[in-house]
């Protein structure tokens, strides 16, 4: 079975437990990769999040169970998982732009998000040029946050890097690694499976450099080990910073789109690495298997 149709029984299972609970180690299960690669893939093809999906789902067949029937708010409030009809009804209308009373009413318009499937689709001949690395194990350090099922990592990363900057734990972390900030000596991101499927939480991001030997790492930063790997590496090209975003988000959906559904290497759950070569040139870094 390819990759796609993995994650598309993953899609039927969650289209199933609409008007139910949603069992996030099930979905690992059938994707076949963990709950934080998942939530990647699916934020940087669908630009929303696992969770964000369900409750348009949930709200949209709401909506027409409210059109075409007589059933109760509270018995919908139950039915797809909100503790109130006083919840279930503000997040109706935010969804919606009508209360579910209003959208009983003939002639109000509703929003309707249909059911999402994944399919290899022809593009453009632009080429996506890649390499392959071996790396021994090695150790890295950082500070790292959580990333939560609501969370879209490619929204949430870049303000991690922002809090560091602001309240000086980047200059501190630069420091105990032995250079300064911002003398061309860059920090790395990484994504890591560290999640708990339970808990609704998907994973951890880490902004992070090598630990040079001999460094004695405080409880502010928290120890990594990268593994001994195989690496597949794509390489994103900016001018300014403001380009830096918009190219490296275009770079995971041609991963995902592109590279991902056609090649014979399978991406492992180890660290996904953000490496800054310099100010104008940033790569990701998959680990893989044949």
């Amino acid at each position: 079975m390819d990759r796609l149709q993995r994650v598309n029984l993953a899609l039927d299972y969650i289209e199933a437990n609409l008007a139910g609970e949603i069992d996030y180690q099930e979905i690992e299960r059938l994707a076949g990769f963990s709950l934080h690669h998942f939530q990647r893939f699916f934020c940087v093809v669908t630009d929303a999040t696992v969770a964000e999906y369900v409750r348009r789902r949930r709200m949209t067949l709401a909506a027409l169970e409210l059109q075409n029937s007589d059933t109760k708010v509270i018995d919908l409030a139950m039915k797809y998982g909100y503790d109130s009809p006083s919840s279930f009804a503000r997040a109706f209308q935010n969804l919606m732009g009508a209360t579910p009373t209003e959208a009983r009413r003939r002639g109000v318009f509703l929003k309707s998000y249909p059911r999402i499937s994944f399919a290899i689709s022809i593009k453009g001949v632009t080429e996506l040029d890649y390499r392959i690395e071996q790396t021994d194990e090695y150790l890295v350090f950082g500070k790292s946050f959580a990333i939560g099922i609501e969370d879209n990592p490619f929204e949430v990363a870049p303000g991690f890097w922002k809090q560091l900057q602001e309240d000086g734990t980047y200059e501190r972390l630069c420091r105990a690694a032995g250079f300064e900030p911002y003398s061309g000596r860059l920090l790395n991101g990484a994504f890591y499976g560290s999640g708990d499927a339970r808990r609704h939480r998907s994973g951890k991001y880490i902004i992070h450099t090598k630990l040079p030997t001999g460094v004695q790492v405080t409880p502010e930063f928290e120890v990594l080990t990268i593994p001994k790997s195989k690496w597949v590496v794509f390489s994103a090209t900016f001018k300014t910073v403001e380009e830096s975003l918009p190219a490296l988000h275009n770079l995971w959906k041609r991963i995902y789109t592109e590279w991902f559904p056609a090649s014979t290497l399978r991406v492992t759950d180890g660290p996904h690495l953000e490496v800054f070569q310099s100010y104008s040139v940033e790569e990701v870094w998959l680990p893989v298997e044949d």
